[in-house]
């Protein structure tokens, strides 16, 4: 295992792999959200059958709230295999009413207490929620794939510094744990 931690090739292998991940979801956003979409839907389904099984099983403590969990899991996961576009502008638009209540709630945290720590970027900063929350939910597939865009771009940057770190390592015949990584 340590050679494979230590090896420049292994970084490389990763930072282009980053790269390729930047590239499809720059090129493919709505497809991306999709996946994404999928996964989320696996992971309530993983979740309901292990809630059901807890709860169907011997000496749960709680095995109505278990049983009714693990229902409501599957439910909502069949749902979501339903509607995979729709899950995800139904996601989106819940981020959004998030970034409006919570900008609300530090502004007026901030706004209302004089002695508030870093009361003026708190302030600046629910002021900015609220507005990326009403462009989040006014334009909710729109706001989404800019999101998505978004991750693309970083991805992509954190290829090609991998690569460059990996090509960095090689010539100067060190381990990555020897070179400094941001």
């Amino acid at each position: 295992m340590e050679k494979v931690g230590s090896s420049w090739a292994w970084a490389l292998f990763f930072g282009f792999f980053t790269l390729v991940i930047g590239v499809l979801v720059v090129v493919w956003p709505q497809e991306t959200l999709k996946v994404l979409a999928v996964l989320f839907g696996l992971q309530l389904l993983v979740m309901g059958i292990y809630s059901l099984a807890r709860g169907l099983g011997a000496g749960e403590q709680h095995r109505v709230w278990s049983i009714f969990l693990g229902l409501f899991s599957i439910i909502v996961a069949i749902i979501v295999f339903r509607n995979v576009g729709e899950t995800v502008v139904i996601l989106t638009l819940i981020l959004g009413i998030y970034w409006v209540i919570q900008g609300i709630l530090q502004f007026v945290m901030a706004v209302s207490d004089k002695t508030y720590e870093a009361r003026g970027y708190t302030i600046f900063m629910g002021i900015l929620s609220v507005i990326a929350g009403i462009v989040v939910v006014a334009w909710p597939i729109e706001s989404v794939t800019v999101l998505a865009w978004i991750t693309g771009i970083w991805l992509i940057i954190l290829g090609i510094l991998g690569m460059i770190l990996a090509l960095a390592i090689r010539a100067a015949g060190s381990k990555p744990d020897k070179m400094a990584v941001a």
